[in-house]
């Protein structure tokens, strides 16, 4: 894993032209192979200037290494996404919410052999989300530990090839779609829910 630390020290005194004494410079943890070549990504912290520049300590025209700079900040971005949306939404508590609401809706099923139609169709509609978000939950999770394998995995090699971003890209899409889901199912089922839950509470069973 790159730190400034152990940089070559051609690199970091290269890279002092390009930040001022009030600014901290850091270093991405792997370096960037694009067409052969090797590049490291740097930031400026609290400033939001970025640097690219090769192995060799030379810092390119912007149209040279635009490409690079492109893969380098969609990389971290969907890295941020993944650290802090992706790790929360698999949080095993949500698939501890979700199974035990499938589990709870079958109890009501077995419990109330006799209910109105609208209602028993409302609960066919409430299971069927309630299956639905366990599916999208296990995408989710999946994805993720897919992401963070492939993040440990670029760490430990300290290089990301360019189709490391593909990969991780559509590790995050899966995730933000399976999240997307879950909410959007959830709005749609909305008057069926309150239909079953309002009939439970009517005969004093808590759902």
């Amino acid at each position: 894993m790159l730190r400034m630390s152990n940089l070559p020290e051609e690199i970091k005194s290269n890279l002092m032209a390009y930040y001022s004494k009030k600014e901290k410079p850091d270093v991405f943890p792997s370096k960037f192979e694009v067409n052969g070549e090797y590049y490291y990504f740097f930031t400026f912290a609290p400033a939001a200037e970025q640097v690219v520049m090769k192995e060799n300590g030379e810092v390119p025209w912007h149209d040279e290494i635009s490409n690079v700079a492109l893969i380098a900040t969609s990389y971290n971005h969907s890295i941020e996404v993944t650290a802090h949306i992706g790790f929360k939404w698999a949080n095993p508590e949500r698939m501890k919410i979700f199974t035990s609401l499938r589990d709870l809706l079958e109890e009501v099923e077995q419990h109330f052999k006799e209910m109105p139609i609208e209602v028993r169709e409302s609960l066919h509609v409430y299971k069927r989300l309630a299956k639905e978000l366990i599916e999208k939950q296990r995408i989710i999770e999946n994805s993720v530990e897919d992401a963070k394998k492939l993040w440990d995995r670029t760490n430990e090699s300290e290089l990301v090839r360019e189709n490391d971003l593909k990969v991780m890209r559509a590790y995050v899409v899966e995730t933000v779609q399976a999240g997307y889901r879950q909410n959007e199912a959830q709005l749609e089922t909305d008057s069926d829910r309150n239909t079953v839950e309002e009939f439970v509470k009517k005969k004093q069973i808590l759902i």
